[in-house]
């Protein structure tokens, strides 16, 4: 029998701007494009079987993780928050995270200082302001 290669997920992903390193962030590295279908141009399985799939094939990782609402789901495409930084009327900076439902305040905060950190900017002059105007799109 001939081996099929690793699993390929790219038709199903936008880039990312900024991908985060931290091995327990780069979940948040792969947004599923939103033109593609549960069970029709993907299948979200169970832990154990993605496992043994990757184990046997390789490929890449594009985890999600469950949300408990009224009844329990998979979360596949995260919330964009939009983020600008801005200065004296400039702006420095466009910065976009996915939200999952399950995040806390502080792991966006956390999230949030690894990307400025990226743009160069010293998150910490930013965040500990009090914003004027707050909005997140998309929640």
């Amino acid at each position: 029998m001939v081996h099929p290669g690793p699993i390929n997920n790219q038709i199903l992903l936008e880039q990312v701007d900024f991908p985060l390193c931290e091995a327990n962030l780069s979940h948040y590295n792969y947004k599923v494009r939103s033109d593609m279908r549960e069970n029709e141009d993907f299948q979200v399985l169970p832990y154990e079987a993605w496992k043994l799939l990757y184990d046997n094939y390789g490929g890449v990782e594009v985890r999600r993780f469950t949300t408990r609402e009224k009844r329990t789901t998979v979360e596949i495409w995260y919330a964009r928050a939009n983020i600008w930084v801005v200065e004296e009327r400039a702006v420095l900076a466009k910065v976009e995270l996915l939200v999952s439902k399950n995040d806390t305040i502080q792991q966006l905060l956390d999230r949030l200082r690894l990307t400025l950190k990226r743009y160069q900017i010293a998150p910490e002059s930013y965040l500990a302001r009090q914003p004027s105007v707050f909005k997140v799109s998309g929640l």
